[in-house]
């Protein structure tokens, strides 16, 4: 992969990552206030890389649809890129933080 798509994809990630700490800590209350704050870090921060892979895997096709249609298509996109974000946050980073060492 190219280092400045990794670099790109790095910084985007990260800035998503402190976006989603700050709104962890704004809206975070109780005994689990630090996994609340950091996993929703990991999901902000990973909805880039989650948005990504749907992208990847869904066809090329281009389908024609109403508006509606691509509304409802798109909010389900987001709600699965956040459910599967954390998990693509982790190994996209330490991936790309290998990648940019060799």
């Amino acid at each position: 992969m190219e280092k400045n798509k990794i670099v790109r994809d790095l910084v985007i990630s990260l800035i998503c990552f402190a976006a989603g700490i700050a709104f962890g800590i704004s809206q975070a209350k109780g005994e689990s206030f630090i996994l609340q704050v950091v996993v929703s870090g990991a999901m902000l921060g990973g909805l880039w890389y989650g948005w990504q892979l749907l992208t990847f895997i869904t066809p090329n096709v281009f389908l024609i649809m109403p508006i509606i249609g691509w509304v409802i298509f798109f909010l389900i996109k987001l709600i699965l890129s956040l459910i599967i974000a954390p998990f693509a946050f982790v190994f996209k980073t330490i991936t790309n933080i290998i990648a940019l060492a060799r």
